[in-house]
């Protein structure tokens, strides 16, 4: 079956309106085209099939969910997991969104890299950070081994792992933590015991080391 063409028209910027059958398309020529359709190639009053109204539609789909995926991007930096996982609760198809996500990363929207240098840079400004909670931290936000372990070690070089030790200390103190709990507290974020010998704190009397 096909329906009529309403109407069609293609602006300066290069983005496509068709309307057929109480259905108005608009995305850019080259999503029709990547549908397998011109609509510079019909006018008003053709014939549009079922089948190219079919494709039309999940193109469209899909570039809706490269728009959404668009505005989650231009708000803060995001890893591509975090986009993904935002697009898919809000309903869109796996295959959409593994599209949308690949297109935005293609085209700089989202960068892995740099999220993980700014997520680094908030939390090591604004809280007790270490080489292993800043680790874990990006693992959870979706960046793989490579790219966490990456921004790891360019947030902690080894000429600032003192400084970064000594201001992760300062935090924790000033919430009360002294002693052996900063001690271990400090071990936790990822610190090696000869750096908090160092700083001056004493390991536990029973610390086994590993």
């Amino acid at each position: 079956m096909s329906v009529r063409i309403d109407s069609v028209r293609i602006d300066a910027s290069g983005t496509a309106t068709l309307a057929a059958g109480g259905f108005v398309f608009c995305m850019p020529l080259l999503s029709f085209m990547e549908a397998g359709f011109d609509p510079r190639s019909v006018k008003p009053g053709d014939l549009l099939e079922d089948s190219i109204s079919e494709r039309l539609e999940e193109s469209q789909k899909c570039h809706e969910c490269f728009l959404k995926g668009l505005s989650l991007a231009s708000r803060a930096e995001q890893s591509a997991a975090m986009v993904a996982a935002k697009l898919s609760v809000r309903g869109y198809r796996r295959s959409y969104v593994e599209s949308a996500v690949a297109r935005l990363v293609a085209q700089g929207f989202i960068d892995d890299r740099r999220f993980a240098a700014a997520y680094a840079a908030l939390r090591l400004a604004t809280k007790a950070e270490g080489p292993a909670s800043l680790l874990a931290g990006l693992r959870q936000k979706g960046l793989s081994a490579e790219d966490a372990e990456e921004a790891v070690a360019e947030a902690f070089p080894e000429e600032m792992r003192r400084d970064r030790l000594a201001d992760s200390a300062r935090r924790l103190a000033k919430k009360g933590m002294k002693g052996e709990k900063l001690y271990l507290r400090l071990r936790k974020l990822g610190f090696r015991r000869t750096e908090i010998l160092e700083a001056g704190l004493d390991p536990p009397e029973d610390e086994i080391l590993l």
